[in-house]
């Protein structure tokens, strides 16, 4: 039985997940945009794996387990990419986002499941439906990966092989997202946590940040 104690520590351990990541992104914003680039984009996967064993303490095991299995879907949806050109088009990975195996960094998988689960609890504060919840999930996903594609570049997170990023990539992204999406709000929905709901509008600003900055790369 929950009690008042129990509640307040678990508040002041979600408090303590969001300073966590505040700081993170905001020491990653001046570090990126510093002489010593290079340092801050090896701590990359790191400070992945760091972000995702912070928030992902907040949802439920139920939750978690069906994440996982979305971010290993969704390391293999990449794998194909990599290897064939569908479906987001003709891209290969940098050596930013840490070791890879077979040409595509693991990490890549726990990202899919931090955006993912980020986007769906901001948005269950208004919406219950899930099937409404995975259509604008899918939306809020590409809005992401739109700010996220310049500054992946800039960065060697990868490089597509077309000078402009192609129209498919949003299109997959949104479709991937939404079965994603769907596969996640019925078998266990992210309901409205506070620390995914920072760690949402926090990667939003921090590569819109980066995004204007980018002429300093």
């Amino acid at each position: 039985m929950l009690t008042r104690t129990n509640i307040l520590s678990g508040l002041r351990t979600e408090r303590t997940t969001i300073f966590v990541i505040l700081v993170l992104h905001a020491v990653g914003i001046c570090g990126l945009m510093s002489p010593w680039r290079g340092l801050f984009q090896m701590l990359t996967p790191i400070n992945l794996i760091l972000t995702g064993w912070l928030v992902f303490r907040h949802i439920s095991r139920r939750s978690f387990t069906t994440l996982l299995v979305i971010g290993v879907a969704a390391y293999t949806l990449e794998w194909v990419g990599v290897h064939t050109g569908m479906p987001f088009g003709v891209y290969s990975y940098g050596e930013t986002l840490g070791p890879k195996i077979s040409e595509v960094p693991p990490v890549i998988g726990l990202n899919w499941m931090l955006l993912l689960a980020a986007s769906h609890s901001l948005l269950s504060r208004w919406i219950s439906s899930p099937w409404m919840l995975a259509f604008l999930g899918a939306f809020a996903m590409v809005f992401l990966d739109i700010l996220i594609e310049p500054v992946a570049i800039a960065l060697d997170f990868w490089t597509w092989e077309a000078v402009n990023i192609p129209i498919q990539n949003y299109v997959s992204w949104w479709v991937a997202s939404f079965v994603f999406g769907i596969f996640l709000a019925k078998i266990a929905p992210v309901r409205n946590t506070r620390a995914l709901n920072v760690l949402f509008l926090v990667q939003a600003a921090f590569f819109l940040v980066l995004n204007i900055g980018i002429q300093w790369f």
